[in-house]
């Protein structure tokens, strides 16, 4: 139908029967190396474990006539998906990851990025797979656009855990990447380093409005500061692809009325 690149959320490293392996190689032979099959690592059967992990990869005919991209995906210590990666290598080889792929962006060292959830993933278009098969869609819908064949059905569970969306399936997620890519919406975290400069602006700007006026102008300042704080990386996100992590503000802006408060119970009792 005119697809420019095809990209499988699936797993093709076990056999099926001869003659369906043969159908699909040859399908692949004639997209002429437009369809993207995933590479990733796995934990070894149960059988022999060991904490190991083994490559998993498309079988050699397939590998022939497509090109290979990472699949994997790596939650954060509170088990929601964040980031995705340009690259990652498995088996000693290195492979774009697929909204990379997707994208054809550079492989930039396996770089991660924040990815932007402001994309709605209910403005992606879908087609049903059994309507695909049967030839029941307009190919228009297709002609020219980069295609993610993968599941959605929950109890299939190739679902996430995200950021403001609570689960998505495996596919949108590497939508959403690939779009944050292609929309220049790969977002950056701003640095520990402008981080700390900005706590340190901070605690000068509040400690000089408790210290040269009122408790009260000084508890107004922290208020105000404790707003901005909350709007502006929300409008600077929106406007860049720059994530900025607000938590040492926030708590900064909490402490200073208290350590204000005790600096001056401290200074009534020495009087």
């Amino acid at each position: 139908a005119g697809a420019r690149r095809i990209a499988f959320d699936v797993d093709f490293s076990a056999k099926s029967s001869p003659d369906e392996d043969a159908r699909l190689a040859a399908a692949l032979r004639r997209a002429g190396r437009k369809v993207i099959l995933p590479v990733f690592t796995q934990k070894a059967s149960q059988a022999a474990q060991q904490g190991r992990f083994v490559a998993a990869e498309p079988l050699a005919p397939f590998r022939a006539y497509a090109r290979l991209a990472v699949l994997n995906v790596f939650p954060s210590s509170d088990g929601l998906v964040r980031d995705l990666y340009r690259s990652g290598e498995i088996a000693g080889a290195r492979y774009p990851s697929l909204s990379a792929a997707l994208a054809d962006v550079a492989d930039d060292a396996g770089s991660g990025f924040a990815i932007d959830f402001g994309i709605d993933p209910a403005t992606v278009p879908r087609l049903s797979f059994v309507d695909v098969l049967q030839g029941r869609f307009d190919p228009n819908v297709v002609a020219g656009k980069e295609i993610v064949v993968g599941s959605t059905a929950a109890e299939l569970g190739d679902y996430f855990a995200v950021p403001a969306r609570v689960t998505i399936p495996g596919p949108l997620l590497h939508i959403l990447g690939y779009e944050s890519l292609v929309q220049g919406r790969a977002l950056q975290r701003l640095g520990p380093l402008p981080v700390l400069l900005l706590v340190a602006l901070l605690v000068l700007i509040l400690r000089m409005a408790f210290e040269k006026r009122s408790f009260r102008v000084g508890l107004y300042t922290a208020i105000g500061t404790c707003i901005a704080l909350f709007v502006g990386p929300v409008l600077i996100q929106k406007y860049f692809p720059i994530q900025i992590d607000t938590v040492p503000l926030v708590l900064v802006v909490g402490l200073m009325p208290v350590a204000a408060m005790v600096n001056r119970v401290d200074r009534q009792s020495v009087s």
